[in-house]
């Protein structure tokens, strides 16, 4: 009989001490500071871009709660999707209290099983405390009176959810 010869039950493999070098030198290659950099700059350079279409968004989102109020259901479904656009979009850009507004407009809308002329109507208090928002030229968190603002939808959105 031969012998088996025993392994080792875990193998240590050491990785390339070159590694760093491959990937921080040579033609291309852009420091994470140099790339951290040029991100910003596009981000703020898309800000002003998203500051013209917010007013965009707010209009759209207004027209489709009328719609929905009036019995288009597939309007809610259209105010979903627009809230979700906005809510990314408006934290990136300095413009949290939109981004807040919007999730709390989603989590109302995902409690929802079947649209009723209700759901639609507390629909548009979302897409009317962005109005809101807009009007009074929040950004940020939108200080204390977006935070009035986000308490009382946080109620209704809360109501809806239980």
């Amino acid at each position: 009989m031969s012998e088996k010869k025993k392994r080792p039950a875990v193998e240590v493999i050491e990785p390339s001490t070159n590694l760093k070098d491959r990937t921080t030198k040579g033609a291309g290659v852009k420091k994470p500071a140099d790339m951290i950099k040029a991100a910003q700059a596009l981000i703020d350079q898309m800000a002003g871009r998203f500051e013209a279409e917010l007013d965009g968004y707010i209009f759209s989102l207004s027209s489709q709660a009328e719609r929905a109020i009036e019995g288009d259901v597939s309007a809610i479904e259209q105010l979903r999707s627009n809230l979700h656009e906005l809510k990314g979009q408006a934290g990136t850009f300095g413009y949290g209290i939109f981004s807040q507004i919007a999730d709390l407009g989603l989590r109302y809308h995902a409690a929802i099983e079947e649209p009723t002329v209700k759901d639609a109507e507390a629909m548009a208090m979302y897409a009317n405390a962005l109005q809101v928002a807009r009007v009074q030229k929040l950004t940020g968190d939108g200080g204390k009176n977006g935070q009035k603002l986000l308490a009382e939808l946080s109620k209704i959105t809360t109501k809806k959810e239980r």
